[in-house]
């Protein structure tokens, strides 16, 4: 049996990867346009509570939490100095204090 020389004139070969492996390239999705805010006017918060244990506010005269519906608003955020509304439409709405 004939033994094969090994071939030394040959340069090695880099393979290249198919076309079909390489990632897709991501398109951007269109901006979405912002949300409109309610045309109803923006409630008075006329206390704040915030403690240890709990966060309240009183707007427009009635007790509230977070969680809790204002009007077509949800009570989002309870801070010392303002509270966060969100609209239906998803947008949140900063209300500052009363007098602040």
């Amino acid at each position: 049996m004939a033994e094969r020389a090994p071939e030394k004139d040959k340069p090695p070969v880099a393979e290249k990867a198919p076309e079909k492996d390489k990632p897709p390239v991501a398109e951007k999705a269109p901006e979405k346009p912002r949300p409109a805010p309610l045309k109803d006017p923006l409630p008075t918060i006329e206390l704040i509570l915030v403690d240890q244990n709990r966060r309240m506010a009183v707007i427009g005269g009635a007790v509230v939490s977070v969680g809790d519906a204002v009007g077509p608003r949800i009570v989002a955020q309870i801070e010392p100095d303002f509270v966060v509304l969100r609209e239906p439409s998803g947008a949140l709405v900063r209300v500052s204090i009363r007098g602040k």
